[in-house]
């Protein structure tokens, strides 16, 4: 693998994590955010809806 220039941006791409336990989205995300994602958590379906309806969201996953 190829060392990045200094200055280059890095592509982080954002997950968002759906789950009504609190204990499994913080588990996730704790596992996910060393490995250079971004997190979002929604604690329902209808709150990730929501989230996924913003213009402004850029969930990639």
């Amino acid at each position: 693998m190829r060392a990045e220039q200094p200055g280059t941006p890095v592509f982080r791409p954002t997950i968002l994590v759906v789950d009504d336990e609190p204990l499994v989205a913080d588990f996730v995300t704790e596992i996910l955010e060393p490995e250079g994602f971004n997190i979002i958590a929604a604690d329902s379906a209808d709150a990730a809806l929501s989230l996924l309806e913003k213009e402004d969201a850029n969930i990639d996953i």
